[in-house]
């Protein structure tokens, strides 16, 4: 069997644009739940530094594969047991989705298709499960242990495309932010070039600068973006942050920290100082 299969059949699915006649369904409800900063940062991971998504996943499925686990060899006293499991997993189902959906709403539109499809066959596994439970609780433990077998089966197809979206397309894979590391001041724009509150693009060495004048100084960070390598100089101050313009990311002028999601990790920001009208830049410790 050609090993390349399974991912170029994956590859095939974002370029199926039927699907996406989807994706403002899919998009309305990402932003209802990304909408509030905080629940942004959340749902992304940027509480824990990490991609929350992947971590949630290993709970339903855990779960749910020890409840078939029990069926094949637990026998008669360990039903209640794969029942329970069973009923736990859809529970843990819940923000394992929800996270997912936020990761969804930053990806670019052939991956978007791709998210489609594979959220489509977790929701399926998920109802299977759903079918699994209700019948145990009836007492039809056979026709529950079907129900678990071919959810279990849609959800490893579906963890196929978000496994494939990880590791082939880099989905929640935080973008290389290129750094003038070498310690010295590096020239980046004159004072008077710089207006209240807009960014504006320097470079230092190779590196790209996003530099922003504010009312008690300026600032500079890393211009392209941790999450998806967007331009950071093409975005807007929003409070104390600065946004970027492809997913919404915002981090904090001062240190970098993440503000609102989609990014997880903390943009790099330097060292500043202004002397004889020039504005010079360098990393900080």
């Amino acid at each position: 069997m050609d090993q390349s299969l399974l991912p170029r059949t994956i590859d095939a699915i974002g370029e199926l644009r039927v699907l996406d006649r989807f994706d403002p369904l899919f998009a309305r409800a990402a932003r209802s739940i990304t909408r509030d900063d905080a629940a942004s940062r959340l749902l992304s991971g940027a509480v824990i530094g990490h991609r929350l998504h992947p971590v949630l996943t290993d709970a339903p499925l855990g779960v749910w594969t020890s409840a078939g686990i029990l069926d094949v060899v637990g026998g008669p006293r360990a039903k209640p047991a794969a029942q329970r499991l069973t009923g736990l997993g859809l529970l843990l189902a819940l923000p394992t989705a929800l996270a997912g959906l936020a990761d969804w709403n930053g990806a670019e539109q052939r991956d978007r298709r791709m998210g489609i499809v594979h959220a489509v066959g977790n929701t399926a596994g998920i109802m299977c499960e759903w079918k699994s439970w209700q019948a145990r609780r009836k007492g039809h433990h056979g026709r529950g242990v079907l129900w678990s077998t071919a959810g279990l089966g849609l959800l490893a197809g579906a963890g196929a495309i978000g496994g494939h979206l990880s590791f082939a397309r880099g989905v929640g894979v935080d973008h290389e932010v290129p750094m003038a590391t070498d310690g010295n001041w590096h020239g980046v724009a004159h004072a008077d070039e710089l207006f209240l509150d807009q960014p504006r693009a320097a470079t230092a060495g190779d590196a790209s600068i996003a530099v922003v004048r504010r009312a008690g100084g300026v600032c500079a960070m890393a211009g392209v973006c941790s999450h998806a390598g967007g331009p950071l100089a093409d975005g807007k101050v929003v409070g104390d942050g600065l946004e970027c313009p492809w997913h919404g990311s915002r981090f904090a002028l001062r240190d970098g920290r993440v503000e609102r999601g989609p990014a997880v990790t903390a943009q790099p920001v330097y060292e500043t100082r202004v002397a004889a009208g020039e504005v010079s830049v360098r990393a900080g410790a």
